[in-house]
């Protein structure tokens, strides 16, 4: 094993206690898509995926952040993205002193004592590195219409709102509600985490279902969209102060499966088999908003036919990270891109036709 060889040890405790690390890749990565993918998962030989923070920088300048989530949420990486980044942006790097700093040692070469069987797993986990990472299907979203500010002027939550705009997209490539998960903050408690906010509810199902419908007027279907965001936005709050379902459930179901093994019961609860509960669970959109000031986050789907969608709003543009897996024959990052792109702009047309409508 790595960790029984004192010079495995004693690099891997280099990287352990590293704050962060830094990737040089001789990569340039030219469009969005190609820099988003090479950051969510580019080349494994120049990765530690088990820090947190990993800073990759590309031959041509460019410079993204790798996040390891099991420790921490995205927000306090975010944070710290910001802090270093928006004084770089507000003031020319002349300004800055670059200078190495006096004492600072010399970088060495860590080093490593590799076995056979070492070898061998690094060469299998290598190929299906690949795999996965082939498999991901990553597209970016620069929608320029409008951003929060316009919202906010329409009395509308943006991030409710946003909410809506992807479900409507999901149901007129899919024809149907998708079950949806939005991340909710609990930082407010002690050791708090997320909790799962579900975005889809009959409410929102009834504004999806309205907007195509020509034998309803813009006033209906604003007054529909008003219905929906008010629910989300309790179903939010809720979730936010601890009164959500799905941590609580969770537990309870790792609690019953770890009595299944111990042989303390004979099968699980009813409700764990229960194929709504499984149907419920299975997070067609997965989703997240990020408001940092500085760059594009994203993540990838949790369910192989499903979506992964990080959007962070600004005051006049959205920017979205939109990942499918290529091996589903149902979906298509690009397809729901572009049908996002044209509910942003059919929603607002709305509030065009029916100005005096105000959430």
């Amino acid at each position: 094993m790595l960790f029984l060889d004192e010079v495995n040890r004693k690099s891997l405790t280099e990287i352990e206690y590293s704050a962060f690390v830094v990737c040089l890749d001789s990569a340039s990565p030219a469009t969005d898509e190609e820099f988003g993918k090479m950051i969510l998962c580019g080349d494994p030989h120049n990765r530690w995926f088990d820090k947190v923070v990993q800073v990759v920088v590309f031959a041509n300048g460019r410079a993204g952040v790798q996040g390891e989530h099991t420790p921490l949420d995205a927000s306090p990486v975010s944070e710290m993205v910001d802090r270093v980044l928006v004084p770089l942006n507000k003031e020319s790097l002349s300004q800055f002193n670059l200078k190495t700093k006096p004492g600072l040692p010399e970088p060495q070469k860590l080093q490593w004592k590799l076995s056979e069987k070492i070898l061998k797993i690094m060469k299998t986990s290598m190929e299906e590195y690949g795999k996965l990472a082939d498999n991901v299907d990553l597209q970016v979203l620069h929608f320029k219409g409008y951003g929060s500010k316009w919202l906010k002027e329409q009395k509308i939550s943006p991030d409710s709102f946003f909410q809506m705009i992807l479900q409507l997209a999901y149901y007129r490539i899919h024809k149907k509600p998708p079950p949806t998960y939005e991340t909710a903050m609990t930082r407010q408690f002690h050791h708090g985490r997320t909790e799962t906010c579900r975005s889809c509810s009959q409410e929102s199902f009834e504004f999806i279902k309205s907007v195509d419908n020509n034998d309803l007027s813009a006033q209906d279907k604003i007054n529909l969209l008003k219905k929906a965001i008010e629910s989300h936005k309790k179903f939010m709050i809720d979730a936010i102060n601890g009164k959500g379902c799905d941590r609580h459930l969770l537990g309870l179901r790792i609690f019953a499966m770890e009595e299944l093994k111990e042989g303390k019961r004979s099968k699980m609860p009813d409700i764990f088999l229960d194929p709504a509960y499984s149907a419920s669970n299975s997070w067609k959109l997965s989703t997240s908003t990020i408001p940092t000031i500085s760059y594009t986050p994203g993540f990838t789907a949790v369910v192989e036919d499903g979506y992964g969608i990080c959007y962070n709003p600004r005051e006049n543009e959205v920017r979205m990270a939109i990942n499918s897996w290529k091996s589903a024959k149902t979906t298509s990052s690009k397809r729901l891109k572009e049908e996002i792109e044209k509910a942003f702009i059919d929603v607002q047309n709305l509030f065009k036709v029916a100005p005096q409508s105000k959430l």
